[in-house]
């Protein structure tokens, strides 16, 4: 996760308004991802990592991907929002049936993009594989950020304050959606609160994965 200033970012947020749209890979103009960049996720791979379910990136966290989420989550690209969805939507697998949950978002993180960022695209991905989307999980206003925190102290930090709304949990497999996958412990904890609950994790499925 990338810590930027809030306003250097509604700084860019501003430019971004004003100027002409660019690339979020590469800056070309007159388009938000070019052809170019999107060869970026031309071959999704499997990932590994202890205590996860299966799990799929779209690319590696580098480059014109690592660029690309950067750029929808603190510069409030809600534009990118559809190229980060087509990039997840390969990693669903096709059982059915499924539900679609987002890992969610800090709460001041959240208000900072003006809503849940992967809800949103976890809502463009159902919508283009015809499958439901819930939001069972929740993240408490005592959540650290993660940037600097290993793999334990990132998995005790969300063991603390990430909830489960019992009334939204599906009756299906559930497949979660992220952005980034670096040491896995999001989606450890996700996935290990949604079990504890009687939920089956099918799957995880993220965009980039350093």
């Amino acid at each position: 996760m990338t810590k930027t200033n809030p306003a250097r970012a509604l700084l860019r947020a501003l430019l971004d308004a004003l100027l002409p749209t660019r690339c979020a890979g590469c800056g070309r103009q007159d388009t938000p991802w070019c052809r170019t960049c999107a060869g970026a996720f031309a071959a999704p791979f499997p990932v590994h990592r202890p205590h996860l379910p299966p799990t799929t990136a779209a690319a590696a966290y580098t480059g014109p991907a690592r660029r690309l989420v950067i750029a929808a989550k603190e510069r409030n690209r809600r534009d990118l929002y559809p190229v980060i969805a087509a990039a997840l939507v390969p990693g669903v697998p096709p059982a059915r049936p499924l539900t679609l949950v987002p890992v969610p978002s800090r709460p001041a993180a959240s208000r900072r993009r003006g809503g849940p960022h992967m809800t949103a695209i976890a809502r463009e991905v159902g919508g283009r594989v015809g499958l439901p989307v819930a939001e069972p999980l929740v993240l408490g206003r005592g959540a650290r950020d993660s940037v600097g925190l290993g793999a334990g102290e990132r998995e005790r930090n969300l063991a603390r304050h990430l909830g489960v709304r019992p009334e939204a949990l599906p009756g299906t497999p559930v497949v979660l959606l992220d952005d980034v996958l670096t040491t896995g412990a999001s989606a450890v904890a996700c996935a290990r609160a949604l079990r504890g609950h009687g939920t089956k994790v099918a799957a995880v499925v993220v965009c980039a994965a350093a």
